[in-house]
């Protein structure tokens, strides 16, 4: 299943109807700032979560959620019907996933708390305390509409994971970080494409871990006999992240099984922090597993570079 046709209307760029074709694989957006390209990522990811047992990689729920992306402003965001989307290759028994072939999202306003988390060292030791922060906060969320065969306000149950530009901080711009263990039955592949992308020679004793920075993600860091986790690039922690992420999704289809539907990934400013070939390189593997675990991914670029290699690889749809 993926989402074919998106239509914003009345909703800050979108002032005028828009509408977008995407492609089942990858879909590039790219475009002057301003122009709405987070504000597209955070829709479409925001259609669908599945249940909270099963986790990413990094431990996050597989679910977006537009209000954690765009902050809401009171002056100029209205409540009222914003979005409308399209589905395509629908699986046979479409009620169990609650999902139909058109569905349109109304925009409310809803008080609620947001969690912040801070982690303090104890005393003495290397082990640090993970502190919670309140704050009451008014979200601005997008709710599915009732339509025959969805007879509710629940999102649809299909995967979709959003990347956004936190992950792009150097780690060295945090003041703690607290290791998060990987399965090791997952490095040996996270290696490779990390060799593959980066063009890395990384050796049998490369180690990886996520960080716990105490914010919203976790950062993607690895750990060589040459250099360790304080010596990794953005470019390296952005690499990880996306591999993390579309790595989370092969997981999730062994777990799944004959119920797994795919899935999206959004990928905000991929090229950020990418050497011009690394890029290339990236989309290469991206389209690669795309097709192999039927991931719709969407990402925005500056990268002129990066849009010719697409269209030389007749991957570019105007």
């Amino acid at each position: 299943m993926w989402i074919e046709k998106l239509e914003i209307k009345d909703y800050r760029a979108f002032q005028k109807s828009t509408k977008l074709n995407l492609s089942k694989n990858l879909t590039a957006i790219s475009g002057m700032n301003g122009v709405g390209k987070s504000t597209i990522l955070a829709i479409l990811t925001n259609v669908g979560e599945i249940s909270p047992k099963y986790k990413t990689i990094s431990g996050t729920q597989f679910r977006g959620e537009f209000s954690n992306v765009i902050m809401y402003d009171e002056d100029f965001d209205k409540p009222g019907d914003k979005v409308s989307i399209t589905f395509s290759d629908l699986p046979e028994n479409s009620e169990k996933y609650n999902v139909v072939k058109d569905l349109e999202f109304r925009a409310t306003r809803q008080k609620s708390i947001k969690r912040h988390y801070k982690y303090h060292k104890i005393l003495g030791t290397e082990n640090y305390k993970r502190i919670e922060d309140k704050e009451f906060v008014t979200r601005y969320r997008l709710i599915p509409k009732k339509v025959e065969g969805h007879n509710n306000e629940k999102k649809i149950e299909w995967p979709s994971l959003y990347l956004g530009l936190s992950r792009l901080v150097p780690l060295g711009e945090y003041d703690i970080a607290v290791p998060k263990k990987i399965s090791p039955k997952i490095i040996p592949e996270i290696i490779q494409a990390h060799s593959e992308i980066l063009g890395e020679n990384l050796d049998e004793n490369t180690k990886f871990a996520n960080l716990d920075i105490g914010v919203s993600h976790l950062k993607s860091e690895v750990n060589t006999n040459y250099y360790g986790f304080k010596s990794n690039s953005s470019g390296q922690d952005n690499t990880g992240q996306i591999i993390e992420a579309v790595l989370s999704f092969k997981i999730l289809k062994n777990e799944l099984k004959e119920k797994y539907i795919g899935g999206i990934l959004a990928i905000d400013e991929i090229d950020a922090t990418l050497h011009p070939a690394a890029q290339n390189r990236l989309i290469d593997w991206l389209l690669k597993k795309s097709e192999e675990l039927n991931i719709q991914i969407v990402f925005t670029t500056h990268s002129l570079t990066l849009l010719e290699h697409l269209k030389l690889s007749n991957l570019l749809c105007k």
